[in-house]
């Protein structure tokens, strides 16, 4: 399945490679669309043990 824009983009790009394409994001906040967070969870229970965004952590 072809890219909807791809004749479109190919078009001003004049037959070169595609560098970029458009990307519809949810929000226009990059905190709300890039969330990133990280678990540990036991292996035994398969419960998380700890839930973190990479600064802060909370133990359950």
């Amino acid at each position: 399945m072809k890219y909807p824009f791809d004749e479109q983009l190919r078009a001003k790009a004049l037959n070169q490679k595609l560098r970029s394409i458009l990307v519809g994001m949810l929000f226009n906040d990059l905190e709300l669309n890039l969330r990133t967070e990280y678990n540990l969870f036991d292996r035994h229970t398969e419960r998380p043990v700890c839930i973190g965004n990479g600064e802060i952590c909370q133990f359950s």
